[in-house]
């Protein structure tokens, strides 16, 4: 359980497509990882959609997002 655990804080702010209980593609940024109880992992995009780690396939990484150069890029925008 500790390899999920660890995976899935890595993928945080990570550019992501994979499958979930379909045959289409998912493709986000995971801006958050919800760690329960009864040790449920799942990954969470800005949309507020959650998917269970445990279930999802096809987990390609596309890239990374830098966090620090868009809030930069927000505040010149003013």
């Amino acid at each position: 359980m500790a390899d999920v655990n660890a995976k899935a804080f890595e993928l945080l702010g990570k550019y992501v497509s994979f499958k979930y209980d379909s045959n289409f593609d998912h493709i986000g940024v995971i801006d958050s990882v919800s760690f329960y109880l009864d040790g449920r992992v799942e990954i969470g995009f800005a949309d507020r959609n959650f998917y269970d780690f445990t279930q999802i396939s096809n987990l390609e990484i596309l890239g990374n997002v830098s966090l620090f150069l868009f809030l930069v890029y927000l505040r010149n925008l003013r």
